[in-house]
């Protein structure tokens, strides 16, 4: 009997020891599947990755759009790779949540924690690096969403994405009827915006400021017409904010 009960808890051990290597290496490969994503430009799958609080805080669309811009900013992702599961190693402790050492490379090499936890039995990213992330582009997405708002005519919000001195500067009653009357007829001939272009070559960050050159591309008369502005940004309370917008409006005679 005792020879028998002996070889009952030498089992027991091993298989549960087989057990928690197996559930080990699953953030393993969840961290891997959202780096193949990410290298594959499969946002939607990747962002399908993220735990909760991770959606909640960015949309999929914004998610998608700054993988997008950090492609052409930093260069597309030619390696992105962790740990083998097979580096675990034998636990007896399940863990919620671990960071996995990840290494990406765009146009530089770069290195950084990934940092999973588990939802529901899922494991799911939570947290990225900054290291991981390259170049911010934050200001890029202030001004994607800026020229989005004055395309829709949602002159009120558009204005609000303006620093504090830039609001200075006039009253939003003020900054919406100029936008209004140039793109909606107010100078020569009916003036529609219907989209802004970055030129990313011209894109700078750096301690708390940036700046990039953008094209408005309006609609006249079913003809296409290009004004070069320049945005600058500074950093409000880590957030990104618009401190100016010089655009040129030329009469169309």
């Amino acid at each position: 009997m005792v020879v028998f009960a002996l070889v009952l808890v030498v089992v027991g051990i091993g298989g549960y020891g087989v057990y928690t290597t197996r559930q080990a290496g699953r953030p393993y490969a969840a961290a891997q599947t959202f780096c193949d994503d990410l290298r594959a430009k499969q946002y939607a799958a990747a962002y399908g990755l993220l735990a909760a609080p991770a959606r909640r805080a960015t949309s999929e669309q914004t998610f998608a759009l700054t993988n997008q811009l950090h492609d052409q900013v930093d260069g597309p992702i030619s390696a992105c790779s962790v740990p083998a599961p097979s580096s675990v190693g034998y636990t007896y402790t399940v863990p919620t949540q671990i960071s996995i050492s990840t290494h990406i490379t765009r146009k530089v090499a770069m290195q950084g924690t990934v940092t999973l936890v588990e939802e529901g039995g899922v494991w799911r990213v939570s947290q990225i690096a900054n290291s991981l992330q390259g170049t911010d582009v934050g200001p890029l997405l202030a001004q994607n969403a800026f020229c989005g708002e004055l395309v829709a005519g949602q002159y009120a919000t558009a204005y609000a994405q303006l620093a504090p001195g830039a609001q200075a500067s006039g009253a939003e009653h003020d900054f919406a009827t100029a936008y209004a009357q140039a793109f909606g007829g107010g100078v020569g001939r009916a003036l529609r915006l219907t989209g802004c272009t970055p030129d990313l070559t011209s894109y700078t960050v750096v301690n708390g400021d940036a700046q990039v050159s953008v094209i408005f591309v309006a609609q006249a008369a079913g003809q296409e017409v290009d004004f070069p502005t320049q945005f600058t940004f500074i950093q409000v309370s880590g957030a990104w904010e618009i401190a100016s917008v010089t655009l040129r409006i030329i009469p169309l005679g």
